[in-house]
């Protein structure tokens, strides 16, 4: 098979879908199909690349940051997607689209399917559901119609937890006999890494800075524990200057740090140093 994988985020940018993306890629490499990405362009980074039946194209769309995305730089990449597509689709022959995020991402596979006929499935991701996180997807109120109306051109929107599927199909009554969960994927080590010993317990996130997250909670509840311990967090986002603030006021400074965004490496090295991952 040719598959068109569409995400405006790919390593080294984004988080969890991100690197999906590229998991999934190199599985259906593995199996012998054929895939083709199109993302968006990071300073510094290649702005085409080809390896193990995978081809890269990163677009021009003026990114600044590595862990969030503005809303002009999500809207150049569905209009250069878009034209992209056109000639990628005819070239590479595409038969099938996956889609990361029902907006804006799904704009470009729902314009493919009208004008090529190519079918297209849409992976739900958590900002893309309207009541995952209300304050960051207020975009919904204007876009709606819209949204729903790719849904339903879609194959199917598969949401990436139970508990995911479920909050879509409360927003999208309409679409629940397309909705479905299947959990992400893991990338299994072939050898299990070393690991630090360490004399204190030390804690680690790594990820956006969000309310989603729930890091608020998890540093007033590790503020209760008596034990010497060290909270390391990895990551940027809206939610920073009201984090710091927090650790100040509690007087965990010495306890609690905020590190800047790191590459999936970094982290990797990161966790074989830690005694606990915290994800809530």
């Amino acid at each position: 098979m040719n598959i068109l994988l569409l995400n405006y985020e790919f390593p080294p940018l984004g988080g969890g879908a991100s690197l999906q993306t590229r998991l999934l890629a190199e599985q259906f490499s593995l199996q012998g199909h054929k895939v083709v990405i199109i993302t968006s362009h990071y300073k510094g980074g290649n702005f085409f690349e080809s390896y193990k039946n995978i081809t890269i194209y990163r677009l021009p769309v003026l990114r600044k940051d590595l862990f969030k995305s503005r809303l002009i730089e999500m809207l150049l990449y569905v209009i250069l997607s878009t034209l992209l597509s056109a000639f990628i689709i005819k070239k590479e022959k595409i038969q099938y689209q996956l889609s990361f995020f029902l907006l804006p991402t799904s704009v470009t596979a729902y314009i493919n399917n009208i004008l090529f006929r190519v079918p297209y499935w849409v992976s739900l991701r958590g900002g893309d559901v309207p009541s995952f996180v209300p304050n960051e997807t207020q975009y919904y109120r204007y876009f709606y119609k819209f949204a729903l109306k790719i849904g339903k051109k879609a194959k199917q929107l598969v949401a990436v937890s139970d508990d995911l599927a479920k909050l879509a199909k409360d927003d999208f009554p309409e679409l629940n006999s397309k909705i479905n969960n299947i959990d992400n994927g893991i990338e299994i080590l072939k050898n299990i890494p070393y690991r630090t010993i360490n004399k204190i317990k030390v804690f680690m996130f790594a990820g956006r800075l969000t309310e989603q997250k729930n890091l608020k909670n998890i540093i007033i509840s590790l503020y209760k524990i008596k034990e010497p311990f060290v909270f390391n967090i990895y990551g940027d986002g809206p939610l920073k200057p009201e984090l710091q603030k927090l650790i100040r006021n509690l007087c965990m400074t010495d306890r609690v740090i905020i590190y800047p965004w790191a590459s999936n490496y970094e982290i990797e090295k990161e966790m074989r140093k830690s005694d606990y991952l915290i994800l809530l």
